[in-house]
């Protein structure tokens, strides 16, 4: 059977511009609505259940191409048949506070594991969870999902706060590269100015060899973090290290009047750090 001989013409509204191919009255004519209305008519489905539009995260009406539905028609083959009644569906999904009118009694099994009689009509007060609703005297069990009207928002969602590339977030006392001193200061200082975030790059660990990979993106292994990180004069036993460390603090601090992070001579100072520890 060829899907697209059978299939009903796709319906497509979009609030920007014409889609090609389009009809250009039936294309002005659904332009000429409300924007509503248009957005309603935009999210109506064909017999496969498929939407030819979507709302993206903008609040603009997304338009699906004719091969991906044509795709998921193929995949689906025949439409299925439209049901009867509430009780020839296998799942229904109801927002909390909606009620729903039954074609004939039931019983209300909730997911708390009590059950009671409902006859005409579900009431508007059913608690967010899964439900199943059996009607009397046989037939397949409907599983009722109740969700919520909109996501959780906690008090004090909304924060504010800085994006860092911590290797490039270096002080006076780095050692030529940005590390978790640095991030620990950054974090203190914004805390103070009210800030409840940081967001910051991968910190995973690049391979040890030189050179060193540049980008945070193409690490070496999800499980180790990457020791250009760490700040030197901070780890155990280092102040052991006494002129020793403070030549390699010299060398490190001098790479800061470079505004290019030049990693591998970060690499092998620091390499030379853990190998005297």
């Amino acid at each position: 059977m060829s899907v697209s001989s059978s299939a009903p013409p796709i319906k497509r509204r979009s609030d920007e511009a014409k889609p090609a191919g389009t009809d250009d009255s039936a294309f002005q004519d659904a332009m000429s609505k409300p924007a509503n209305i248009r957005k309603a008519n935009a999210m109506s489905t064909d017999p496969w259940g498929i939407d030819a539009t979507y709302e993206g995260a903008a609040g603009k009406i997304q338009m699906v191409s004719e091969q991906a539905i044509e795709g998921i028609r193929a995949a689906i083959a025949q439409p299925p048949d439209p049901a009867r009644s509430l009780y020839d569906e296998r799942v229904k999904f109801l927002q909390q506070g909606q009620s729903l009118s039954l074609p004939a009694a039931a019983e209300l099994k909730l997911e708390d594991g009590s059950v009671t009689q409902v006859r005409d009509q579900l009431s508007d007060d059913l608690p967010i969870d899964y439900h199943q609703l059996v009607p009397i005297g046989g037939s397949f069990p409907l599983r009722l999902i109740v969700s919520p009207r909109r996501c959780h928002l906690p008090p004090g969602l909304r924060i504010w706060g800085w994006s860092a590339q911590v290797y490039a977030a270096r002080s006076r006392q780095s050692w030529g590269i940005g590390d978790l001193a640095d991030l620990r200061r950054l974090a203190q200082w914004s805390e103070d100015l009210g800030a409840g975030m940081v967001l910051i790059n991968p910190l995973h660990a690049a391979l040890p060899v030189l050179p060193q990979e540049a980008s945070p993106y193409s690490p070496s292994s999800r499980r180790y973090l990457n020791p250009l990180y760490l700040r030197i004069e901070e780890l155990p036993g280092a102040a052991r290290l006494e002129q020793d460390l403070q030549r390699l603090a010299t060398l490190g601090r001098a790479l800061n009047e470079d505004r290019h992070i030049d990693r591998d001579r970060v690499f092998r100072l620091k390499q030379e750090a853990f190998q005297l520890l």
